[in-house]
């Protein structure tokens, strides 16, 4: 009879190599390796990120702005590395390429606050894309060495390899089915 090897190696469980992902949510001042609670229950960090757009109104102003971009935009933590002009640039090109897709519409687009985090978060991305894949990289990779040295701490030997350029064209949204990633 075969006996298991009680030295297996532990793998990360998938959604904790969502390392772009956790990246983005840093750039707000939200330590995804560190842990967050609402109250006394434990949550993600990204869910800390959103609390205050759930109970949004969705939609636009009277300025033509989400009221989502309002929401986050009043909560920004000290911390954040996105400033509240980098995210008023963002909002006015995600309101831009709605209303664009909207003229053709007959039922005009109305995100729900998940999708226009989604929007949010593929804006930053390819504002850093375009403005330096160099830095980009770096700042990722950066992400990474804390990020791979925090699992290893915790008894993972896994680890997730570096960036390299050619990988960064890609941009994958992993929302839930029927969340609408068509139209994002």
């Amino acid at each position: 009879m075969a006996t298991r090897s009680k030295n297996r190696i532990k793998t990360l469980p998938f959604s904790f190599k969502l390392v772009l992902n956790q990246w983005i949510v840093s750039l707000f001042g939200f330590d995804p390796l560190a842990e967050h609670k609402d109250g006394s229950r434990k949550i993600r960090p990204i869910q800390a990120l959103a609390k205050p757009l759930k109970e949004t109104q969705e939609g636009l102003d009277s300025d033509n702005l989400h009221y989502f971009y309002k929401a986050l935009a009043a909560h920004l933590p000290p911390e954040s590395r996105i400033t509240k002009d980098e995210l008023l640039r963002y909002e006015h090109n995600i309101v831009s390429h709605t209303l664009m897709i909207n003229e053709r519409r007959e039922r005009p687009i109305v995100w729900k606050y998940f999708q226009w985090l989604s929007l949010l978060f593929a804006e930053i991305y390819m504002d850093r894309f375009f403005g330096s894949k160099d830095k980009l990289r770096a700042e990722l990779n950066d992400y990474l060495d804390n990020f791979n040295a925090y699992w290893a701490e915790q008894g993972y030997e896994e680890e997730i390899s570096s960036f390299i350029e050619d990988e960064l064209n890609k941009l994958c949204l992993q929302n839930a089915t029927g969340s609408g990633k068509t139209l994002l």
